[in-house]
């Protein structure tokens, strides 16, 4: 039976809103900056993946969001959120990481609609990749043998956020994009076939025309 993941009920930031009771999906206000911090409802199992679909609100009318540079700030937390409910800071970074028990970054310019697979190494070395690709280290020095639970803070553009299952649309997403990057560059291929085989056609016509002269 596979472990689902789903977002902290009550520990989030004054911002956030749920979705139709949903639990794998949460919002920020988009005409608030800041107080968009969220954290799963869980522990995370060291090596459990887990892929957050960064989406912009539905209704985004507010011009805060778009104003601002950046992307989510992602992490871990050794406390566990339900304390937290009546005492978080509007932003991760720097608020919550200049306390102990916190650890999270900026993870630079990965944009809305981008997908961010974060899991748990047995050494306390917490990975990340976007889209399928592997960028190494997200945070280190995470306490080894404690309970850790997933930190988000929605930033900037970014102001919704949805998990997704393992082994559901991530998989066919990657599956899908790998197919269609190959069947673009078989296409290429095709072309470039087809563009020699008329090259080619034309030179043997003129050269036929030459010796019939």
């Amino acid at each position: 039976m596979r472990d689902i993941v789903a977002f902290h009920p009550t520990a989030r930031g004054s911002a956030i809103v749920s979705v139709s009771g949903r639990t794998d999906v949460v919002e920020r206000r988009p005409e608030v900056f800041g107080d968009g911090v969220v954290f799963s409802a869980r522990p995370v199992k060291p090596k459990q993946r887990i892929c957050l679909e960064l989406r912009r609100c539905r209704q985004q009318s507010a011009p805060v969001a778009e104003e601002v540079p950046g992307s989510a700030r992602l992490g871990f937390t050794r406390h566990d959120p339900a304390s937290l409910a009546n005492n978080l800071p509007p932003f991760a970074v720097p608020d919550l990481t200049d306390r102990d028990g916190f650890w999270a970054r900026a993870i630079g310019d990965v944009p809305v609609g981008g997908r961010v697979t974060v899991w748990l190494e047995d050494d306390g070395v917490a990975h990340w990749s976007v889209d399928g690709l592997d960028l190494g280290v997200l945070v280190d020095g995470l306490p080894v043998g404690v309970p850790l639970w997933l930190l988000v803070d929605l930033y900037g553009p970014v102001t919704s956020t949805r998990i997704i299952p393992p082994g559901t649309d991530h998989c066919i997403w990657l599956k899908t994009a790998q197919t269609k990057y190959c069947e673009s560059v078989q296409k290429r291929v095709n072309m470039q076939i087809i563009s020699v085989g008329m090259l080619s056609s034309f030179s043997e016509g003129i050269e036929k025309n030459e010796s019939m002269q």
